[in-house]
């Protein structure tokens, strides 16, 4: 358990403490640059989320595709990507910050320079399936790439690692009397021994964590047991609170009644030694949950029977590794329910010196349920003697044509992060067979109806994400404030 600290040194050896893993992410030599790097990657998600600013090209294209994705109507998605490479048809956007704005354009093809800090360059492209015995169904494929400055594929592990660490284990001093007081006083339903360790997250990062106390609640921060075999136990869970949300952020609030129950899901990452990592969340509640064993280095420990297993930590360079997502959610709206078992996205992993680069594949189909009254009054029994097929068979129906996406390989997922002192690279990519008739069709756009946010909510949204960044600029110049520390403190 923490102690009390005796020196006011000591209240800054914990702040420098807390902040370890937004440092981390840099990987650069002192504290001074690496939160000097950090400031204008900050500068420029907030220019992203606030000042973002088509030009006329721009926006006449992306409200053509984006009616063609809102009413999941494929065939006016393909006809409006404006370059043909027959069977293809596809669009391509590059994305800068300009001054005291964030420019989107459309660019000319798919290899648009982004050789500046927060620069994106998007690709959409798609063609009709070729295959006339399959039905109707378009291959679609995105990109994404994006310079991030000075996070590369190490720090970022490393600070993932060291993230979950400081979560999950107190330091050895205790975190200042008010600090404990306005943390004990915004997460009062945190158990008594999770809150010396939140009052010492609370003062790490008080602007931020007032932030979201405006909003939010933190219900756990450590799991049963706390600790085990040597290694340490994170189980966070957090949640918005409806009344203060509507109080801060109205359209956001909106927006979240608009979700209401819409999802409950499940995804465990596994593999052959064990199971790394559990997330939930539910809409309904606005609660998310994160579950995962982690050792002193901040490395990740798989556990098998709820047991963690230390000799099976990753370590500080994971070179490769196989792993599968495997996801159980619920879903539902205007009064029905599709339920999915055993969404499985199998992954391989491999990092080099250029850098880290993840491949997953969806190969197959999980176990499709449907119940519930349609708009409250219609029950699936019926649309399904309505329908040619029920409503079960066209969920899997879609799933199985994504399955069988890339000649039977499954749909592709990548990720690619480079590991370079500055400029790295993300490049996200995706392609996969897109079932398209009247019934999938259908049941897309009601679930659009739900998910996607209305002009006024998607600016609550903005504002949100704007506000949460200031207050974790204005944590971080705090810490860029502090010097050289005593290091007798001896926090871990």
């Amino acid at each position: 358990m923490p102690v009390a600290a005796a020196e006011n040194a000591c209240h800054d050896a914990l702040v420098v403490d807390q902040w370890q893993p937004f440092v981390a992410l840099t990987r650069h030599g002192n504290a001074s640059d690496a939160l000097a790097d950090l400031g204008r990657v900050i500068a420029v998600q907030r220019l992203i989320v606030g000042h973002a600013e088509p030009d006329a090209a721009a926006r006449k294209l992306r409200g053509a595709l984006w009616k063609g994705v809102r009413d999941y109507d494929l065939d006016a998605l393909y006809e409006a990507l404006p370059v043909a490479d027959p069977p293809w048809r596809a669009a391509y956007f590059i994305s800068r910050p300009a001054g005291d704005i964030y420019r989107l354009s459309v660019a000319d093809g798919p290899d648009a320079t982004i050789d500046s800090l927060g620069a994106i360059r998007t690709t959409l492209a798609a063609k009709p399936d070729e295959k006339a015995d399959r039905g109707d169904a378009f291959t679609v494929r995105g990109a994404l790439g994006a310079n991030i400055g000075p996070i590369g594929w190490q720090g970022a592990y490393e600070a993932a690692g060291l993230g979950i660490l400081h979560s999950a284990q107190p330091a050895n001093i205790s975190a200042p009397g008010p600090a404990q007081q306005a943390a004990n006083g915004a997460f009062g339903e945190l158990a008594k021994d999770d809150r010396p360790l939140m009052a010492q997250l609370w003062y790490g990062l008080p602007v931020t964590w007032a932030w979201y106390a405006r909003i939010g609640r933190v219900e756990q921060l450590r799991g049963v047991p706390a600790t085990a075999g040597g290694v340490h136990h994170l189980h966070y869970q957090a949640a918005l609170d409806a009344s203060e949300l509507a109080d801060a952020y109205p359209a956001v609030d909106d927006y979240m009644a608009q979700l209401a129950d819409l999802v409950e899901a499940r995804i465990r990452v596994t593999s052959a030694a064990g199971q790394w990592l559990v997330f939930t969340v539910d809409s309904g509640a606005r609660q998310i949950s994160v579950d995962a064993w982690v050792d002193d280095d901040g490395h990740l420990v798989p556990s098998a029977d709820g047991a963690p297993r230390p000799d099976q930590a990753l370590g500080d360079t994971p070179a490769r590794g196989d792993f599968s997502t495997d996801i159980n959610a619920r879903m539902r709206a205007y009064g029905m329910v599709i339920a999915f078992d055993d969404l499985t996205i199998d992954w391989h992993f491999t990092a080099d010196a250029s850098g880290g680069h993840l491949v997953g594949r969806l190969d197959d189909v999980p176990v499709t349920r449907t119940s519930g009254r349609a708009f409250g009054i219609v029950p699936t029994g019926m649309l399904d003697a309505l329908m040619p097929k029920d409503l079960a068979s066209f969920a899997e129906q879609f799933m199985q044509r994504l399955a069988d996406s890339d000649d039977g390989a499954g749909a592709r997922l990548a990720l690619d992060l480079t590991d370079r002192s500055t400029d790295n690279r993300l490049v996200f990519e995706g392609e996969g067979d897109l079932l398209d008739n009247f019934f999938v069709r259908f049941g897309v756009k009601l679930m659009n109806g739900r998910v996607l946010p209305s002009g006024e909510q998607l600016a609550g949204l903005r504002r949100l994400l704007d506000d949460g960044l200031g207050a974790f600029e204005a944590d971080r110049l705090r810490r860029a404030g502090i010097g050289r520390v005593d290091t007798a403190c001896h926090l871990r």
